[in-house]
């Protein structure tokens, strides 16, 4: 059983970068993916000759350093650098 606040539930402080991607300036890990996910998802940003891949649009380039495309498994590193736990 888990609670809300524990672990990757938990809400951290956002950075403004993030902020701004999420409109608010809390969330937890799970939610940060998810949200990124929806995105990815709904800008059909998912290179097709390897699912894996994601094309970084303007909305995402600010969260993923400026890159043009990073691989599904570097999303969780990248969400690390624009959390703060209190």
């Amino acid at each position: 059983m888990s609670q809300r606040g524990a672990g990757l539930l938990r809400a951290l402080r956002l950075s403004s970068e993030m902020s701004k991607f999420l409109n608010k300036n809390e969330a937890s890990r799970v939610d940060i993916t998810r949200a990124i996910w929806a995105h990815v998802k709904d800008k059909n940003l998912q290179d097709p000759a390897d699912k894996r891949m994601i094309k970084i649009d303007d909305q995402l380039r600010p969260i993923f350093e400026g890159k043009d495309k990073i691989h599904m498994f570097e999303i969780a590193k990248f969400i690390n650098n624009h959390v703060k736990k209190e």
